[in-house]
C-alpha cells in the first residue's frame, strides 16, 4: 500500500523550502563590512603602515581586505620608466624593423645615463 501525503504534509514540505531564513545577499555583506568599518574607532589613522593594518585586520574585513590588496599591489608610476619607455617607442621605427634587442638595450642605456 502506497501512502498518500495528505495536505497537512504537502505545506509541510512547501513551508520547510520557503519559510527558512535567506541568505544575506553580496551587497549586504559588502555595505555591512564597510559599515562596520567606518565606525570602527581602529581604522586606519595618517601614518599606518597599510601592508600591516590589512594584513591584521584581513579576518575583520575580509572584501575590504581583498580590495586593498589588489589596489596596494600597483606600483607607483615612474616618469623616468616612462620616459625611457617613449625613447624606446621612438628608436624603433618603421625606417629601424632590423634593430635587434641587444643594439636597442645598448640605445636605451646610453639614454637613460645622458
Amino acid at each position: 500500500m502506497s501512502q498518500q501525503p495528505t495536505q497537512q504534509d504537502d505545506n509541510d514540505i512547501i513551508s520547510s523550502c520557503f519559510d527558512l531564513e535567506q541568505p544575506r545577499t553580496k551587497q549586504q555583506n559588502i555595505n555591512n563590512e564597510f559599515e562596520n568599518y567606518l565606525n570602527d574607532e581602529t581604522k586606519l589613522k595618517k601614518n599606518d603602515d597599510l601592508f600591516q593594518y590589512w594584513s591584521k585586520h584581513r579576518h575583520i574585513y575580509p572584501i575590504l581586505y581583498t580590495i586593498a590588496k589588489d589596489i596596494l599591489i600597483i606600483p607607483a608610476t615612474n616618469t623616468c620608466v616612462e620616459r625611457l619607455f617613449s625613447a624606446s617607442g621612438n628608436a624603433v621605427t618603421e625606417t629601424r624593423t632590423r634593430l635587434n634587442a641587444d643594439k636597442l638595450n645598448k640605445l636605451m642605456f646610453l639614454k637613460k645615463i645622458t
